[in-house]
């Protein structure tokens, strides 16, 4: 018999003792174990909080490191689950349509690659206003109730050659706001 064999055998045979033993030595020790434990988790929190520059380093190396890799990956997850993803897209923004609003500013501005982008970025204009400015206009002007209406509520730039700030901007229904834009077109042509 092989040195491995006697080991499997001696194994099986004292398998019960061996779990007797051990829950055993845990009932006679369960204080000094749960003290240990409670010990060690102290002693990590407190070298994390310690090193904690250290962790944040390691871990932006780490992505930088496979970067690509996590881009491809988010990517393909993204392909795979594009239905699902929209759909929670688009339930986050009809409970925030403020932030929805401030991405289609924020585009408009600052991505060239943006639709809008040759008529407000193009020309200068930036968006100035923060997320809570927003929030406050969009409570001044009621945009919820003209939004319950079926209004359509539109961001309106009082001076068209202005950025997106507090004193330039209110919330008018879609029809005033075209009429608007027209009437503006004519004057500049």
């Amino acid at each position: 018999m092989t040195k491995a064999e006697y080991n499997k055998k001696y194994n099986e045979e004292h398998k019960e003792e061996k779990k007797v033993s051990s829950k055993k030595y845990y009932q006679e020790h369960k204080d000094k174990i749960k003290e240990r434990r409670l010990r060690n988790k102290d002693k990590i929190k407190a070298w994390r909080l310690k090193n904690k520059e250290k962790i944040r380093v390691k871990k932006h190396a780490k992505y930088l490191k496979n970067k690509e890799k996590i881009i491809k990956h988010s990517a393909e997850y993204y392909q795979l689950h594009r239905e699902h993803a929209d759909a929670k897209n688009r339930e986050y923004h009809s409970q925030h349509p403020e932030q929805r609003l401030m991405d289609c500013i924020n585009q408009r501005c600052n991505n060239p690659n943006s639709e809008g982008y040759k008529t407000y970025g193009a020309k200068g204009i930036k968006n100035l206003l923060t997320l809570d400015q927003l929030k406050f206009l969009m409570l001044y002007y009621n945009y919820q109730d003209m939004k319950d209406l079926g209004l359509r509520p539109h961001i309106h730039r009082r001076d068209s050659n202005d950025n997106y700030e507090v004193t330039n901007v209110c919330f008018l229904p879609a029809g005033e706001h075209r009429q608007l834009h027209r009437q503006l077109n004519k004057e500049e042509k």
